[in-house]
């Protein structure tokens, strides 16, 4: 019980450090537009906080997205759980390199979205594993799973169909990934 109490905590810091240090890096960088530029553009090579964001907002919270999957894991008793969302959160941390967002063919561009699918598909295997495993039966759990599931597929798709522009694709992929990791971690201090 108390392994998945620190799961939550390290979960909802998460969210919560993502949440602040996005709208903060946004206000303090006069060129990022919130509703249409891409999270990446934060950290891109060019910005005056680049550094900084890149530090706080996938570094830090990569190590905390880390730390709430190999407590979670470890919580049900699940070590290769443990290990795919230890490498998720240290995946999503492995993307704070500064980006050339302007240059799509330079290779620090071609890494931060071959890592941004590695987070993701490490995820998807983590969801996978969960539901192989029954993990889903507490309501709260499952809900979240779900509509989380359904946003980064629409939001996969959206971006596919070129419905979704890069940035909005970003906001619904993170809105699933974040909702998830705050479902699971309420239901966890609720037991």
């Amino acid at each position: 019980m108390r392994m998945k109490k620190i799961s939550s905590i390290f979960g909802i810091a998460a969210i919560g450090v993502f949440v602040l240090s996005f709208f903060v890096f946004a206000k303090l960088t006069p060129s990022f537009d919130i509703i249409n530029d891409v999270v990446s553009e934060l950290g891109a090579a060019d910005q005056p906080f680049a550094m900084a964001w890149n530090l706080v907002g996938f570094v830090g919270v990569g190590i905390l997205l880390a730390g709430f999957g190999i407590t979670y894991g470890l919580a049900i008793s699940d070590r290769l759980l443990a290990v795919l969302l230890g490498l998720f959160g240290l995946a999503y941390a492995s993307i704070s390199f500064p980006v050339q967002l302007h240059e799509p063919e330079a290779l620090s561009t071609r890494m931060h979205i071959a890592i941004v699918c590695l987070a993701m598909a490490l995820w998807c295997l983590s969801l996978a594993r969960m539901n192989a495993k029954g993990v889903f039966a507490n309501a709260i759990a499952r809900n979240t799973s779900v509509t989380s599931i359904v946003l980064v597929i629409l939001s996969v798709t959206g971006l596919g169909a070129e419905i979704l522009s890069t940035a909005h694709f970003q906001r619904l992929f993170f809105g699933g990934i974040f909702l998830w990791v705050g479902g699971v971690s309420v239901s966890n201090l609720r037991r």
